[in-house]
Order: structure tokens, then sequence, then C-alpha cells
């Protein structure tokens, strides 16, 4: 190959190398105000949620026990695990 083919060569690649670095930024940039995007609208549906659930309680006068004997069951955190009433009683018990 001639030197001034390879010079030529070289700076063509010089180009396509700078033109992919810059639209992996570009890339990278769009991705990332994506991110931002994104938690912004979790945010807001998680904050709908939470007051679609939140309202009706609030309004009902609900104590924060009647709330937690809600969220966890009779006798609370500490017996959330248990078994309930028409939990399926294993194999043996089935048979």
């Amino acid at each position: 190959m001639r030197p001034a083919a390879l010079l030529a060569y070289s700076d063509e690649q010089d180009i396509w190398r700078t033109y992919a670095l810059a639209m992996w930024r570009e890339g990278y940039r769009i991705g990332f105000a994506g991110v931002d995007e994104g938690r912004r609208v979790d945010s807001a549906e998680r904050d709908a949620s939470w007051h679609a659930i939140a309202a009706p309680i609030a309004r009902g006068g609900l104590l924060h026990a009647e709330l937690e004997r809600r969220h966890w069951g009779p006798g609370g955190r500490e017996h959330f695990g248990d078994p309930r009433p028409g939990d399926y009683p294993g194999r043996e018990a089935a048979a």
C-alpha cells in the first residue's frame, strides 16, 4: 500500500472513530435522560397508588394498630408466617 493511500485510510478510520464516539455519547445521554424520566414516572405512580390506598383509611379514621393488623394479619409481624386456615396441609395430611 502506498504511503498516501495508507494516510488516507488512516484519516478515514479517525473520522469513523470520532463519529462512533459521538453517537455513543449521544446514546448514553439519551439513555441517562430516560432513566431520570423512568424514575419520575415510577415515583408518580407510587405516590398515586399510595394515596389510593391511604385516603379511604384516613377518612375512616383507622388507627395505626388497625393498619398493622391488616398488613401483617392476626398475631402481628411475629406470626406472619404461621399457618392460616385454608392453607395446604401437605401431602401427608391430604392422603
